[in-house]
């Protein structure tokens, strides 16, 4: 099985999700880079669809929601540097995955 290599989806591209439904979260414009992964996969375009969201440090929750939401992927994953490793949450368009 071969690595399959990371193609950006949004690189530094702004965001601005449907917010109606999510009281409480961010409305200012960002910029987020992200990544759309093929994970259970052996090669492109083929596996489980899931994006990588790169952060800076921790979104409100109800931002990090509507993402995942405007996504519309099976997952969304969020990592921001901790210590010498990573920290992560994991969300599906409608929930926070319980890692």
């Amino acid at each position: 099985m071969q690595n399959t290599p990371l193609f950006p989806a949004h690189y530094a591209t702004p965001m601005r999700p449907n917010l109606t439904a999510f009281p409480g979260a961010t409305t200012i414009p960002m910029k987020i880079r992200q990544y759309q992964v093929d994970a259970f996969a052996d090669r492109c375009f083929s596996g489980n669809p899931a994006a990588v969201c790169v952060l800076d440090r921790w979104l409100d929750d109800a931002t990090l929601q509507a993402i995942a939401e405007e996504n519309n992927l099976s997952e969304t994953a969020f990592f921001v540097a901790s210590g010498e490793g990573f920290a992560l949450r994991w969300f599906t368009p409608v929930k926070e995955v319980d890692l």
